[in-house]
């Protein structure tokens, strides 16, 4: 059981390296340096690193080695137009839904932040 916490101890670790760009896009990671600087097993290490790789921060190149994932810009641009289409709905929706006092509220709290 202690295993499976190690396992996720190590994923949060990893994925976080990565978000926070301690580890980079196209570097090579060696799993016993993780290990060493984690101070959590070689074992956990690698499970964790293969669950990254399913989701896609991880690429795994046979007699080459393991490597943070490039960002994919076709991806990163389609969830971005994505992301800016549903926030166009939602704030229509709720416009249409809003009284004219939470408007006025909006509009103080919007002139505060400018």
């Amino acid at each position: 059981m202690q295993i499976s916490n190690y396992q996720d101890e190590a994923y949060t670790a990893i994925k976080q390296m990565i978000l926070s760009m301690q580890l980079t896009p196209g570097e090579k990671v060696d799993k016993y340096e993780l290990s060493t600087e984690l101070n959590i097993g070689v074992t956990p290490i690698r499970e964790a690193i293969i669950r990254l790789r399913r989701e896609g921060l991880f690429d795994v190149v046979p007699q080459s080695g393991t490597y943070v994932s490039k960002i994919n810009v076709d991806e990163m641009n389609q969830g971005r137009f994505a992301r800016v289409e549903l926030e166009k709905t939602i704030i229509a929706s709720a416009a249409e839904r809003m009284t004219a006092d939470q408007g006025d509220e909006l509009e103080q709290q919007i002139a505060l932040q400018g």
